[in-house]
């Protein structure tokens, strides 16, 4: 009985935004408004921010909404407005009259574009190694939210051929595919100095500390919010030890959690003074740029932290488990991270590490993935975007 109110009350919910969205379309649609979709409304980053500050400093007349969720803690730059990332008549009324929809993210199931709109998809998980869309078993219901995902966009970007077979498989998308690098990886081309200066006066670490950035992704169905460390099998005391040994100099770690986390109380244990947990903070980028080398099992920010030539390890105790749910598109062992499913094979990787025999993996898999990472993504897109709120 319950589960039968519950479908007829999430049925109920999305009539009602379809309506209300197609009501709204009596208001034109402005030419200079910019809708964001990004992170399910949980933070304020991604490719999204780069895109958006870089399009407000050479078009500051831009009017751009940014979709927050209610349980969200972030803040917004000046010149930003907010609007509720679920269904409510604002929402419907900012998605039916702006020119163009910024996404990283899915859309719901009930959003639908008018004539004139352009739906921009750059998504977020680059070369990411966890299957997703269709690539793996979804029920009838989340199937037709993922295949109005793949109508909607008039648009998508993608840095490497493994995304591109993404969109076209997992998404059965058949559109326009512009082949450009990530706006969020564009900050590990330049200097920077300012933002690990930043994450390190946040978080009160001393200029000689090593940084460990340890960010693993989520597991189907461990979202209560518990400590996470004995569930992924990691030790922290023994990896900063491992560290210490094989690289030097006193290390830090810095827990990130995923960011399906982030309204949850995801702190567990008292880290002490092995680790930090940094699952609040705004920018996954700005983290990476702060860390000395980096521990993830199947996240994207794997990828994002070998551009910057760190020390970069994957580790992961269900690989068996997570193989068969959600799926992954890669074997481990042949990604060009060493690889590891215990502790004791964790820390042979650290004690062995060889920096030379690193790049040599990491540019022959550039090359078989033609990935495109320059630094210019940001401004090759944003030009598109105003290109095309001039018609």
């Amino acid at each position: 009985m319950k589960k039968w109110i519950k479908n007829a009350a999430t049925a109920v919910y999305r009539r009602c935004g379809i309506v209300l969205f197609y009501l709204f379309r009596v208001f034109p649609i402005k030419r200079n408004k910019i809708v964001v979709h990004s992170s399910n409304g949980m933070r304020y980053g991604d490719n999204a921010r780069f895109l958006v500050e870089y399009l407000k400093k050479v078009r500051p007349d831009l009017d751009i909404v940014w979709l927050k969720a209610k349980e969200a803690d972030f803040a917004v730059p000046e010149g930003i407005r907010i609007a509720p990332y679920r269904y409510s008549p604002k929402r419907e009324y900012e998605m039916a009259t702006a020119k163009v929809w910024l996404c990283t993210h899915f859309f719901s199931y009930f959003d639908r574009k008018r004539k004139g709109q352009f739906i921009l998809q750059t998504w977020h998980g680059g070369m990411g190694i966890k299957k997703t869309g269709l690539d793996h078993e979804v029920d009838a219901d989340y199937r037709k939210t993922l295949m109005n995902n793949g109508r909607l966009p008039d648009l998508m970007t993608s840095n490497c051929k493994h995304l591109t077979g993404v969109y076209r498989n997992g998404m059965h998308y058949e559109g326009e595919i512009m082949k450009c690098g990530y706006p969020r990886n564009d900050l590990f081309f330049r200097d920077t100095t300012e933002e690990r200066k930043k994450v390190f006066s946040y978080y009160g670490l001393s200029e000689e500390t090593k940084v460990l950035l340890y960010a693993p992704t989520y597991r189907p169905g461990h979202d209560d919010g518990i400590n996470r460390n004995e569930d992924y099998g990691m030790d922290l005391e023994r990896v900063k030890k491992a560290l210490e040994a094989g690289f030097g100099g006193k290390w830090v770690v810095l827990v990130r959690w995923h960011p399906s986390l982030m309204a949850k109380k995801v702190s567990g244990k008292d880290f002490g003074d092995t680790a930090i947990n940094v699952t609040q903070y705004p920018d996954m980028q700005e983290l990476i740029c702060a860390a000395d080398s980096l521990i993830s099992d199947y996240s994207t920010c794997l990828f994002d932290a070998a551009l910057r030539r760190i020390p970069v390890f994957t580790f992961a105790t269900d690989l068996e488990e997570y193989s068969r749910y959600p799926g992954i598109y890669y074997d481990m062992r042949s990604l060009p991270f060493a690889f590891a499913e215990s502790m004791e094979e964790l820390e042979e990787n650290i004690g062995g590490y060889d920096q030379a025999a690193s790049d040599a993996r990491w540019e022959a898999f550039v090359k078989d993935q033609e990935l495109i990472e320059n630094g210019h993504g940001t401004e090759e897109i944003a030009g598109r975007i105003l290109k095309e709120m001039e018609k």
